[in-house]
């Protein structure tokens, strides 16, 4: 579980296993623990029925604020905005995965995969931004529910709605919210990568078949920059992605940039 505050300005995590344990480089090169949940994470897939047939596509933005009335965060009903778990570019990471097996409507094909009411929510503009640009918070199961959890700090945010409980539908599937949780966390890891010894690094590496498996090697942090975190220099100012996200040189859209990264 996830603790309500760090008090100490150096913590460690340990585990019981090899402490050499392999790490995904980013977001894009995890693979979904399918049927392997956290233990805390499917409390409330017991409950995850939809309330009505699926709204249509055009209609989405509109059947989300209508669910939740409110933002599920501040409780409050001023501007509005749909915001999605698993966000729209990282589509290809949500097809390759399988994640549309989590979705209510089995209908949504393509691009409009992220678009299902089981991995969107409510959410007020500022809170909204905070949430996909900048990647504050995210939602993590504790004490026996959903609670709000801050992974940077925020001046105006973060002192109203760290550790609170979220006003989450049942409809919301427990592995979108798992999957914001990744996708907030990963670029954490970084500084890790980038510096110091080497770094065991799981990767998924495709055979010429088009099948493929995840591999384990250890790299060292030139190599890691390199393969996973290229610098890309963008002629737009201000680059952004569709989901309101910056593109931050994490190479998005799932394994496609380096499905073979060892020799």
């Amino acid at each position: 579980m996830i603790g309500s505050t760090l008090a100490r300005t150096t913590t460690y995590f340990t585990v019981s296993a090899d402490d050499q344990y392999a790490v995904y480089p980013s977001f894009q090169y995890w693979t979904f623990p399918h049927g392997r949940l956290p233990r805390g994470w499917n409390f409330s897939q017991p409950t995850r029925l939809a309330s009505g047939p699926p709204p249509a596509h055009s209609n989405i933005t509109s059947a989300v604020l209508a669910r939740d009335q409110v933002c599920i965060i501040s409780g409050h009903k001023d501007i509005m905005e749909r915001a999605h778990l698993c966000p729209v570019q990282e589509t290809v990471w949500f097809q390759t995965n399988n994640m549309s097996q989590y979705n209510q409507s089995l209908l949504l094909v393509a691009s409009n995969t992220t678009d299902d009411m089981s991995n969107l929510i409510a959410l007020k503009e500022d809170v909204r931004t905070a949430f996909d640009k900048k990647r504050m918070f995210a939602i993590v199961a504790k004490q026996g529910g959903w609670m709000v959890q801050f992974l940077q700090p925020s001046n105006s945010l973060d002192p109203e709605y760290h550790i609170i409980k979220p006003k989450l539908h049942p409809e919301v599937a427990p592995e979108h919210i798992l999957t914001r949780f990744a996708w907030a966390v990963f670029p954490l890891l970084r500084p890790f990568l980038k510096q110091g010894p080497e770094r065991k690094i799981r990767v998924f590496e495709k055979n010429t078949d088009g099948f493929g498996e995840e591999t384990e090697t250890y790299m060292d942090a030139d190599t890691i920059k390199k393969l996973f975190f290229p610098s890309r220099k963008s002629s737009k100012k201000g680059n952004e992605t569709d989901d309101g996200a910056p593109d931050d040189g994490e190479p998005a859209g799932g394994r496609s940039v380096h499905e073979t990264t060892t020799a």
